[in-house]
């Protein structure tokens, strides 16, 4: 069957570019040649480069999706441990650890008297490493009176039979810190926590205490040693 002149017209065309191209490079020089297959070769090397890159890009942006779809489930994960409601202190008495209502009840209780914390704890929730840490960098003195004239050494206040010593009052700022590091601490790794951390009202108190530092007239605070509750919220 014979092509009509419409489909007969692209081959025509395509014929003629390619005559043309022909007569084209019969008429470059061998140097002309060379330079025009070099320039080919550029070209050809530059698109093959932006399409690797063009791949690369391409993956480490699903790599990325990925990476945050997985962060997402992970979250969603350790939230879903989380109580659905705040334990009250009833309830913490009747399922977590205590240390009585004394220093010699706490020991036979299996608990430590946390300088950092003013109380005695159960050792599930007692930090030591991180206790210490803080003591250093806060170099404290202790005193019998609020203020701060009769001194008491350091061994005293680690033994924790005292009801209460005075110190000064950066003290304070720092025993907020060290709690919250605890509380970070102990969600983080699953481990149970001192009471008076996970309760909301404390850190209402550690917040307002940080805000008001600059118009506490007194330089003293006193530490009164507390027999706190140990356990786990977690689940």
């Amino acid at each position: 069957m014979s092509q009509s002149r419409h489909d007969m017209a692209p081959s025509l065309e395509e014929d003629g570019e390619a005559l043309m191209k022909g007569q084209y490079e019969a008429m470059l020089s061998s140097q002309q040649r060379r330079r025009l297959n070099k320039k080919r070769r550029r070209i050809n090397a530059f698109a093959s480069i932006c399409s690797i890159f063009s791949g690369f890009a391409t993956g480490l942006v699903l790599i990325i999706l990925l990476l945050s779809v997985w962060q997402q489930i992970g979250t969603k994960s350790q939230c879903a441990d989380i109580p659905d409601h705040q334990l009250t202190e009833e309830e913490m008495h009747e399922m977590w650890k205590g240390c009585g209502t004394n220093s010699a009840e706490a020991r036979q209780m299996g608990c430590k008297y946390d300088v950092m914390l003013g109380g005695w704890i159960h050792t599930d929730c007692y930090a030591a490493d991180l206790m210490e840490k803080y003591i250093e960098r806060g170099n404290y003195s202790w005193f019998r009176d609020q203020s701060l004239t009769i001194p008491v050494s350091e061994e005293e206040m680690r033994r924790g039979d005292h009801e209460v010593l005075w110190t000064r009052k950066f003290f304070h700022y720092a025993h907020c810190a060290y709690l919250w590091e605890m509380q970070m601490r102990a969600y983080r790794e699953r481990k149970p926590i001192e009471s008076e951390i996970f309760l909301e009202e404390h850190t209402i108190h550690c917040a307002g205490i940080l805000l008001q530092q600059d118009t506490l007239m007194t330089n003293a605070t006193a530490v009164h040693t507390g027999f706190e509750w140990c356990g786990s919220p977690w689940g």
